[in-house]
């Protein structure tokens, strides 16, 4: 909001009920972020749900990241018998 000159009450309740009227539009949009914050009664939050999956790409990632590393160790020592 920038500051404006106010030339009559009217413009000046314009502009709060503009100001007011996007409050509200920005607390509707934050309405999906704020229900992954709730406390489910039974099992995991969403955001635990979400925690779990990130964890298993993760450590999908590691082992993929692990398996290369061999690899490139494999094919290293044979092109190097290859030489020698």
């Amino acid at each position: 909001m920038s500051i404006q000159k106010i030339t009559s009450p009217t413009e000046g309740l314009k502009i709060v009920y503009r100001e007011a009227r996007n409050a509200t539009i920005a607390a509707e949009r934050l309405e999906p972020l704020l229900q992954l914050l709730e406390v489910p009664q039974e099992g995991p939050s969403p955001i635990e749900q979400l925690q779990e999956v990130l964890e298993t790409i993760l450590t999908g990632q590691r082992l993929l990241h692990q398996s290369m590393l061999e690899l490139h160790q494999k094919v290293d020592a044979i092109a190097s018998k290859r030489r020698g």
